[in-house]
């Protein structure tokens, strides 16, 4: 009987005066989900716009809400903990006081921890599916090019790249927890070329000058550019001039080198490197020889041998002239 009756004081002390100015306060929703928002309805009644309500919760002043002018608005409350919502103030546009009428008790649920497991963040459009994990097991996976625990990257393809993957999990209260990546898939495609003015060229003779080196791909990434020799696979320096590396261009000076090399084009996307690569002649000009046959009675003639730098014969070519 002593708690119905002081409830019944506690009531009759809130119930406002007639024609002052009041805001209900209720909201559909009694639990959210940890970092997530419920939405609280607030109407106003016996008042005048523009209005400033003050919501308070269990540390005090959550929010103030000002230069309202409608009667009905919707506040969104995002608590960190379990709540009362309430109205602690109310002041209509002649600034006369009211009252808030009504509690908004919010409970906040957990959200699942979940991590999604994928062994990189880029792959060629070509890579063979790719494997999804979660830690806990049993998470559903999205995302472009997903399709069941499996991410195709042909699928997904470089169009939009990079693509945003995933995995979810819910728990009994309908929380649901996430966790993303981002996926690049790339080409993986490159070109190498050594030119002689515009012409693209596979042999050069030794102190030939130096020759422009163009490299290039569909990734439009900056690459770089080395020599191997074509016997040992050893790497050989000193030979390839690139003053700027952003421009995928190099001049090759191949001075006193001589025999078979690789002149090589890499360029590197997060964990993939993409390699083009092309064979590159370097002929010694001491192995050339003319052999001069005549004079005859009407021209002379002569030969002219390549030889490699092992002193193996190449080719050979004769000239005639038959005079007059």
């Amino acid at each position: 009987m002593r708690r119905i009756f002081f409830q019944c004081i506690l009531w009759a002390v809130m119930l406002p005066v007639l024609g002052q100015p009041r805001v209900t306060f209720i909201s559909n929703a009694d639990e959210v989900c940890q970092g997530d928002s419920a939405a609280a309805y607030l109407q106003m009644y016996n008042g005048e716009a523009p209005w400033t309500i003050t919501i308070n919760h269990s540390d005090g002043v959550y929010r103030v809400l000002e230069d309202i002018n409608t009667s009905s608005y919707v506040v969104y409350l995002k608590p960190e903990e379990n709540s009362d919502f309430y109205i602690s103030a109310v002041e209509d546009g002649s600034g006369t006081a009211g009252v808030g009428i009504g509690t908004v008790y919010l409970e906040v649920r957990p959200v699942p921890s979940v991590t999604f497991l994928l062994d990189n963040t880029a792959y060629l459009k070509t890579d063979d599916p790719v494997s999804l994990g979660s830690i806990p097991a049993g998470a559903k996976f999205y995302g472009n090019g997903v399709f069941g625990t499996l991410f195709y990257p042909e699928v997904a393809s470089t169009v939009g790249s990079p693509h945003t993957l995933g995995c979810e999990m819910s728990n009994q209260y309908g929380c649901v927890g996430r966790d993303e990546k981002d996926v690049h898939v790339i080409h993986g495609e490159a070109d190498v070329v050594l030119l002689s003015g515009e012409d693209s060229i596979a042999t050069v003779c030794e102190d030939d000058g130096s020759f422009e080196i163009h490299g290039s791909n569909k990734d439009q990434k900056a690459g770089l550019f080395s020599l191997f020799d074509a016997d040992n696979g050893s790497q050989i320096k000193g030979y390839i001039i690139d003053k700027d590396s952003s421009d995928n261009k190099a001049v090759f000076e191949p001075g006193d080198l001589t025999g078979t090399f690789v002149l090589k084009y890499t360029y590197d996307f997060e964990s993939i490197q993409v390699e083009a690569e092309m064979t590159v002649n370097v002929n010694d000009l001491q192995n050339l020889s003319i052999e001069v046959a005549g004079p005859f009675d009407h021209g002379f003639a002569f030969t002219v041998s390549f030889r490699d730098p092992d002193g193996n014969l190449v080719e050979v070519l004769e000239f005639r002239n038959r005079g007059s």
